[in-house]
């Protein structure tokens, strides 16, 4: 059966390219074997990891998913990149591949000489696939001293256009979950 021999991360796509690094063929005593045990790599290529996967731990079917759990209920999942001019605009420079966020236009106008602001929701809950830095250095979870001004996020195709026009004509806001959104619904 099949073995993790590092720990692996969520939401992970196992392909020919990186299967062996993470995992391995490995004997187990009969009885330390759960049902379902994968005893065929061929199971897993092009599928993810729907959890994070311990070292050592013995793979099962229930621990893979042939759906990107970042694009569940999205109907034709797109990815797209915003980029921000300053810190306050991404939550800090904090946000980072795996988190959660809402994007927000910010307009400012003068109307008869007085100025107004108008803000307008971009997306909800979009997931980032990646984050990087200003000078284009992918920031990991890991990266505390990285600031990360560009991110890649998922949304669905039908809000590309809205999506594109909302950036150029005004600031974008990024705020971050801190929670799950899904329990609150």
């Amino acid at each position: 059966m099949y073995v993790s021999v590092k720990e692996v991360p969520e939401n992970l796509l196992i392909t020919a390219e990186n299967i062996g690094g993470y995992f391995a063929l490995m004997e187990r005593p009969l009885s330390a074997v759960p049902d379902n045990a994968v005893e065929n790599a061929a199971e897993l290529y092009g599928k993810y990891t729907g959890r994070m996967i311990d070292k050592n731990e013995i793979l099962t079917g229930k621990s893979f998913s042939s759906l990107d759990e970042r694009t569940r209920g999205i109907e034709h999942p797109i990815e797209v990149s915003l980029n921000a001019s300053s810190l306050s605009q991404m939550a800090g420079g904090v946000i980072r591949a795996g988190d959660y966020i809402n994007v927000w236009a910010v307009k400012n106008t003068n109307i008869n000489g007085e100025s107004v602001t108008k803000t307008g929701s971009i997306c909800t809950h979009a997931y980032v696939t990646r984050a990087f830095t200003s000078s284009g250095e992918e920031a990991s979870g890991n990266d505390k001293d990285k600031a990360t001004l560009v991110i890649n996020i998922i949304i669905p195709a039908e809000q590309e256009e809205e999506f594109n026009r909302a950036i150029v004509e005004g600031t974008v806001r990024v705020g971050r979950y801190m929670y799950d959104a899904e329990e609150n619904e």
